[in-house]
């Protein structure tokens, strides 16, 4: 049986896992527009935390098909929310590179 290769992106880290997130695709995009901007108004409700699993879920489903968004909810907190949100979003271009100390890792999807 053949191995799936990851596509490259940034490592994150989530219930103690290492996951390899690579930019989205339109499709997803065009898909989690709503998303978008939901998160965009800034507020910390059950909508923009449904939006916020959505982000997640939908850039970690192109490596992992498998991971349902329950699963991405269940590792997802309030403490790691911001980071795991910023290296989605920058990884797909949606987002500017934070300056400072990296949150996310870029590394090629098959590095050690």
């Amino acid at each position: 049986m053949l191995e799936k290769k990851l596509i490259d992106g940034v490592v994150i880290k989530l219930g103690g896992e290492q996951f390899t997130v690579p930019p989205m695709n339109l499709k997803t995009v065009r898909r989690l527009l709503p998303a978008f901007d939901q998160l965009k108004s800034g507020s910390l409700d059950g909508a923009a935390l449904d939006a916020a699993i959505g982000v997640v879920h939908g850039a970690l489903s192109r490596n992992y098909p498998d991971l349902t968004a329950d699963q991405v909810a269940e590792m997802v907190d309030l403490s790691n929310l911001e980071g795991v949100l910023s290296a989605v979003l920058e990884v797909s271009g949606l987002a500017p590179k934070a300056t400072g100390a990296p949150k996310a890792e870029a590394v090629p999807a098959d590095a050690p």
